[in-house]
């Protein structure tokens, strides 16, 4: 049952699970996804809802093409490091335009102006402020009001 590591082999073991409400014995099978890895300083924080004193907000960010595989590393881990240890950030969500993928756009969502100015005070939006503030050709913050208020992110 166990590997050469000293680890269980699940191939080997194959788990058996009961679910109570249907007295079912369900077979694990492959493996379908990789968990967030954390490292032994930061754990995941549960988030503060979204309200109707949440600011959303588009960031339209322009990089010069020389340096975009070099944000694209920075707004990863920043997004990455935010989401993980911030409540009040509730999404950080960034995507590069098909057709130019130096135009990128960095859907934020955060609790409230407090959530906001903790985030931009963190060690870790400090790090990619400084860390970019070079690569970046043009910024353009832009706040939003939800259509549907009732059409909030998700908590899971």
């Amino acid at each position: 049952m166990l590997d050469g590591n000293g680890k269980l082999n699940y191939d080997v073991l194959k788990p058996v699970l009961f679910e109570f409400p249907t007295y079912s014995y369900l077979r694990t099978g492959d493996v379908i996804g990789k968990c967030l890895k954390l490292n032994s300083t930061s754990t995941p924080r549960a988030k503060l809802p979204q309200t109707g004193k949440s600011i959303v907000r588009l960031s339209h960010v322009e990089v010069f093409p020389e340096h975009l595989e070099a944000y694209k590393a920075f707004a990863k881990e920043v997004g990455e490091t935010s989401m993980r240890t911030e409540p009040g950030v509730i999404t950080m969500y960034a995507m590069a335009e098909n057709d130019d993928p130096c135009k990128i756009t960095i859907l934020e969502i955060y609790a409230d102006e407090a959530a906001y100015k903790s985030h931009i005070a963190s060690p870790h939006f400090q790090k990619y402020k400084t860390g970019t503030i070079k690569m970046v050709k043009s910024l353009k913050l832009v706040d939003h009001s939800p259509l549907n208020a009732a059409a909030k992110v998700k908590q899971q």
